[in-house]
């Protein structure tokens, strides 16, 4: 039952008549009252940190698969989308194909960035 609905004078008669039976106030449609606000966001917090540390533990898994949009932004200098469609055209980047749709695998993407580096650095030592 939503108290949003009732007049001042009925969320009075209302709030007595739990009070009455013996419910709280303080969970009336699932929300914190003001004096447990406090309490409310510390736990919530406390929440916030753990989601955080759980999310943390599966970044280390590097081996998710990325639309082309999502390479496009996680590549750097976010080239665009036309210059990665050339790429995989000339087989310049790993790739996989899921129907029609293109696809990455972000851990291929990561060795073959490390490649192109060291490739860069050995042409960089040569001269």
């Amino acid at each position: 039952m939503s108290l949003l609905n009732f007049t001042t004078d009925q969320l009075k008669q209302e709030l007595n008549r739990r009070s009455a039976a013996g419910v709280s106030n303080a969970g009336i449609d699932g929300q914190p009252t003001f004096d447990q606000l406090p309490a409310y966001v510390a736990e919530l917090g406390q929440k916030v940190e753990y989601l955080i540390k759980i999310i943390g533990q599966g970044a280390g898994n590097s081996d998710r698969w990325l639309s082309i949009e999502e390479l496009q932004d996680y590549l750097p200098g976010r080239p665009s989308i036309t210059t990665l469609y050339g790429k995989v055209q000339r087989n310049e980047i790993p790739f996989h194909k899921m129907g029609k749709r293109l696809i990455f695998r972000q851990s291929e993407i990561e060795t073959w960035l490390l490649t192109l580096k060291s490739d860069k650095s050995k042409v960089d030592s040569q001269e």
